[in-house]
């Protein structure tokens, strides 16, 4: 079925980072993904649609045999995203932003 943007799914705009591009982001879309580096446990995402009120919906959008769960701080203008077993490899999450 099309959206009312005329193509198939949601459309929203979004930043999705490539491989390689690790660590904190500033996107400044409701959704996009960002990636851990390996061994990181925390990456911060700066966005301007964040606020304390928001409610942010992570996915792991890897198999990674150390991180099997993350979790997330939102704030004015960013959110922190806490893997409390930071990942073996690269790992990309992605997020929506909800107001």
């Amino acid at each position: 079925m099309d959206s009312i943007f005329g193509r198939p799914g949601l459309g929203m705009a979004k930043t999705i980072m490539s491989p390689g591009q690790t660590g904190d982001q500033t996107i400044n879309s409701p959704m996009g993904s960002v990636r851990f580096e390996s061994g990181s446990s925390s990456l911060t995402v700066t966005n301007s649609l964040v606020t304390e009120d928001s409610i942010i919906i992570l996915t792991q959008a890897a198999n990674d045999g150390n991180c099997n769960s993350i979790n997330y701080t939102p704030g004015n203008g960013s959110f922190t995203i806490n893997a409390p077993n930071a990942p073996i490899d690269e790992m990309r999450v992605d997020f929506v932003v909800l107001n």
